[in-house]
């Protein structure tokens, strides 16, 4: 969502009272609140032409300098000098407090001083002078997002909507708080009624996408990402979300092609996460050698991350650099004895050198490890079937295929006919 930011610095050091340009600005604001009240005190009936005159005069002479001291406030705020920014525009509320707009700058000083409850009084004190206050509505819900209100946030968001739905923040808003209550049929639902005002937004075209990522449809997620980089071509967390999401859907080559732009940017490239990704995009592509590279410089790094050591025992298993393998083994059982991999993959060096008995124990412990993961269950009925138990075989891709019942390789395995139960299939 873009709201506007700040930047914080530190104040200027402070000057005399007298040579202040907010106090200046206090005399003034005191100078016309005093007029006012004069003004006030002499009453407003039986007014001669040239009284109402001066009466005129003074109405905008307060009305200058709250708008004076409002613009000062918003100077302030932009560059993070918040004191005199809320002094500036109380000084505004105090010549003139029927003017919604003060009291929404008021707010969002507020909000920046982390006083929420005082902010959205000032965000309702604005909606009670304009209940079309679209920016009041919109700054509610910035509060009620903070609260982790996300029914209240999003009703504040809808209302900002429906007083302006060209506006980008207020349909940003809108749309990614429906998306993070999973409310996504709503979600689609606005886009689709919005779609003539921000086709061409990138922004939205990275909500969809994040949209169809929760619809486990990275395909689609990754043509959203795709359209929002075209948009915004220099936005690199765009391009980060375009390769999570070419990733997923097993695109790996772009996803590589995209990475190596990501690259070119020496923080991106030093980032451990995205140089695991590259490692995995290489595997895909079979340049194990350049993965088995990185897999060794990860791991250097953070000798923590159990997954990496999983993933260069599997490619160092493929490039048949056993030694290898074996101490990823040992390692692996030691610290983690209660992992699946490790023994799958102990189990893949004792089919290897034909050690069927030990292979099958350990694809056995694998799948009492992970009951939910087809692959122990694939490997361990090839081993069986390997062994000549062509029944107990046939359970074990049974098993495969029930707990990942699309998985083409379980299926494709059954229904090759592997077992001498194979009649069972039609049960």
């Amino acid at each position: 969502m873009s709201t506007t930011e700040t930047t914080r610095i530190h104040p200027a050091p402070p000057r005399s009272r007298l040579a202040s340009p907010a106090g200046a600005l206090r005399r003034c604001v005191l100078a016309a609140g005093a007029v006012s009240l004069a003004v006030v005190l002499a009453g407003c009936a039986g007014k001669t032409a040239p009284e109402k005159a001066r009466l005129d005069a003074r109405e905008r002479f307060a009305g200058n300098s709250a708008e004076f001291a409002a613009q000062q406030a918003r100077q302030d705020f932009q560059v993070g000098n918040l004191k005199n920014a809320l002094t500036n525009i109380e000084g505004a509320i105090s010549l003139v407090p029927t003017d919604p707009a003060h009291h929404v700058m008021r707010g969002r000083v507020l909000v920046e001083l982390n006083r929420l409850e005082a902010a959205l009084q000032s965000f309702e004190a604005a909606l009670r002078l304009d209940s079309e206050c679209g920016d009041a509505h919109y700054y509610s819900g910035l509060v009620y997002q903070r609260w982790s209100d996300s029914a209240n946030a999003y009703t504040r968001y809808s209302a900002a909507l429906a007083t302006d739905e060209t506006n980008p923040d207020y349909f940003l808003a809108a749309l990614e708080t429906l998306i993070a209550m999973r409310r996504l049929d709503e979600a689609e639902h606005l886009i689709e009624i919005s779609r003539q005002h921000f086709e061409n937004n990138a922004s939205v075209k990275r909500a969809q996408g994040h949209l169809a990522m929760l619809r486990e449809e990275p395909a689609v997620a990754a043509e959203h990402f795709h359209r929002a980089l075209l948009l915004m071509p220099e936005d690199k967390g765009i391009m980060e979300l375009l390769v999570i999401s070419l990733m997923k859907s097993g695109d790996h080559a772009k996803a590589e092609y995209y990475l190596d732009q990501l690259f070119k940017d020496p923080e991106f490239a030093a980032r451990p996460d995205l140089r695991h990704l590259k490692a995995l995009c290489l595997t895909a592509g079979n340049r194990l050698v350049e993965a088995r590279s990185i897999y060794l410089k990860l791991i250097d790094e953070d000798p923590s991350d159990p997954q990496l050591w999983f993933e260069l025992g599997s490619v160092s298993f493929q490039l048949g650099d056993m030694r290898r393998v074996q101490n990823v083994v040992s390692r692996t059982i030691a610290v983690w004895p209660n992992r699946f991999e490790s023994f799958m993959l102990r189990g893949m060096v004792h089919e290897r050198e034909n050690r069927l008995d030990a292979a099958i124990a350990d694809y056995e412990r694998a799948c009492a490890l992970r009951p939910a993961h087809e692959e122990p269950y694939i490997l361990l009925g090839m081993a069986l079937k390997a062994a000549g138990r062509e029944g107990e075989a046939f359970d074990a891709f049974r098993t495969a295929r029930m707990v990942a019942p699309h998985s083409a390789r379980a299926q494709a395995l059954l229904l090759a006919g592997v077992a001498t139960e194979g009649a069972e299939l039609n049960r």
